[in-house]
């Protein structure tokens, strides 16, 4: 799998994220329901995320290495809270 092919597949995100986003907000508003437009936010949030990724994975090597080190960052910040957790104790 090539960057072409990861690009194909996440240009499709943002077109049906956006409208189920919409219509999911839209049913939210109606029925008043507050979890049901959290959940249509974190939808249209994942379809620009989607978005941003589409357009970067183009033609875009330097994506590649500042997604490498924001893992690599976030892989020690989620291991430094699963040790922290660890040490908790409950008796």
């Amino acid at each position: 799998m090539n960057q072409a092919h990861v690009h194909l597949m996440i240009t499709h995100l943002p077109i049906f994220g956006s409208i189920l986003g919409a219509l999911v907000l839209t049913y939210g508003l109606w029925t008043k329901s507050h979890q049901t437009k959290v959940a249509a936010y974190f939808l249209l949030i994942i379809s620009a995320i989607g978005s941003g990724i589409a357009y970067l994975t183009g033609e875009a090597r330097t994506f590649a290495v500042v997604t490498l080190f924001v893992s690599l960052i976030s892989f020690g910040l989620v291991a430094q809270t699963g040790y922290l957790g660890g040490k908790i104790r409950h008796t």
